[in-house]
C-alpha cells in the first residue's frame, strides 16, 4: 500500500481521511485454489471498490487513477 499511496502523493490526492484496506481471499475451485490479494478503498458514502493489489504494485499510478475517480465520484 505504499506504493499506492506514494502514486497518490505524487499526483496531489491527499490520502488522509481514505480509508484503505489489504485483504487476501483464498478462492477454491475443483482441483485447486489461488488467493485473490485486495486493496479495498472505502468512500465517504460507504461504498467501497477493490484493486488487485499485485496489479497495483506493479503499476501503482493506474491504481492511483482509478481511486483519484471513484472518491470523486463518492467523496
Amino acid at each position: 500500500m505504499a506504493a499506492l499511496r506514494n502514486a497518490l502523493t505524487a499526483m496531489g490526492m491527499p490520502f488522509a481521511g481514505i480509508d484503505m484496506e489489504y485483504s487476501e481471499q483464498v478462492v477454491g475451485y475443483p482441483g485447486g485454489s489461488y488467493v485473490n490479494r485486495l486493496i479495498t478503498v472505502r468512500g465517504a458514502d460507504g461504498r467501497t471498490e477493490s484493486f488487485d493489489a499485485d496489479l497495483t504494485l506493479k503499476n501503482p499510478r493506474i491504481a492511483a487513477v482509478d481511486m483519484a475517480n471513484f472518491m470523486r465520484v463518492n467523496g
